[in-house]
């Protein structure tokens, strides 16, 4: 490469880097720990998520994430040399990034998902028929099939001498995620039941789900009278705030007392999962259900609890209202048999 195709060089990274949204920042601290550990056990993400499918992409997109990271780093320097009259040096720096891009080549990334559309097997895909390994799913979701008709009475009983207590009540009765509890949750007392404002997470400064939500449960289930006594007596509004990972582990330690043998335990993401199913069998419209979760799209929703695995001693919705609009399910024509069809070739 010689200095006159340098500034072409550099408006085609650029180009390449805008497809590319940076994460938000937690998922970009999970990442680069991801990456540590990567380049600690000299593995590759294959490597890393052998047996689980969705190891391999989260190392492979942590991999990713790093490589674009860096690229970034160095065409900033490279922009800055030419600048300064460097050209050697910007040059150089154009060279290890042509090298980075090739890295990506074996995992590279896909954007559109042009390959998973052109019917393309995935490089896990692969690995898994060549090795004869069958997927194997523990979702929160599979794991709410798994949970007795009681289960949720269960835990509140084992939790009456838990920190987290008002934090677990909040958790079964607005269907929140673990992480929104950090920002707290405002509950409030109305004449029709408890009424929950929360501060949405995963809205990528507002380009993607909902900003807020309000969800009016009535006051049915022990964890929504807990409540209810507990704004009686101290007043209204309370906010209920908690540490994502620490109540993570306090939900898992009162799962594996009362359930030692289990090797799947019930965290807060398993209540999020219980409150869908439960509103769905509720009779809640999809729009309804997906500002309830806090969804932009009712597409989304389809990845949380179903139906079928609602469970009795739940709260009625009474109402809900949420920051945007929802956007509707895509209807997507699909061929003989209920697959997409195949797309020409250009």
């Amino acid at each position: 490469m010689d200095h006159q195709q340098f500034p072409r060089f550099i408006i085609s990274v650029e180009k390449f880097l805008k497809q590319f949204p940076k994460p938000s920042e937690t998922t970009s601290h999970q990442y680069h720990r991801a990456c540590k550990r990567m380049k600690k056990d000299n593995a590759t993400p294959l490597e890393m998520g052998a047996t689980r499918k969705n190891s391999f992409y989260f190392y492979r997109a942590a991999l990713i994430y790093g490589i674009l990271r860096e690229i970034r780093l160095i065409h900033s320097m490279a922009v800055f040399s030419y600048g300064m009259g460097e050209q050697q040096l910007a040059i150089r720096s154009a060279e290890k990034i042509q090298e980075l891009v090739k890295s990506l080549d074996e995992y590279a990334p896909d954007p559109k998902r042009q390959r998973k559309h052109s019917g393309q097997v995935g490089v896990w895909v692969a690995h898994a028929k060549a090795n004869g390994i069958t997927m194997q799913s523990l979702s929160k979701r599979r794991v709410l099939s798994n949970l007795s008709e009681d289960w949720r009475d269960d835990m509140w009983k084992a939790a009456q001498k838990c920190k987290y207590l008002d934090a677990i009540a909040v958790l079964g009765c607005s269907g929140c995620r673990p992480i929104e509890l950090q920002s707290g949750i405002k509950v409030e007392k109305t004449p029709d039941g408890i009424l929950f404002t929360i501060t949405g997470a995963k809205t990528h400064q507002g380009k993607f789900g909902q900003k807020e939500r309000s969800v009016l449960i009535s006051v049915d289930s022990p964890e929504a009278q807990h409540l209810n006594k507990k704004l009686a007596a101290h007043g209204s509004p309370l906010i209920v705030t908690a540490k994502a990972a620490l109540l993570k582990d306090a939900v898992a330690r009162i799962s594996k007392k009362l359930w030692p043998r289990r090797k799947v335990h019930v965290t807060p993401y398993v209540y999020r999962h219980q409150f869908s199913a439960d509103i769905k069998a509720d009779e809640l419209s999809a729009s309804q259900v997906a500002q309830a979760l806090g969804h932009a799209v009712e597409e989304s929703q389809r990845f949380y609890g179903h139906r079928r695995q609602a469970r009795r001693g739940g709260n009625r919705i009474l109402g809900v209202k949420a920051t945007h609009a929802i956007r509707p399910r895509r209807r997507v024509y699909r061929g003989p048999g209920g697959n997409l069809p195949k797309r020409r070739s250009p």
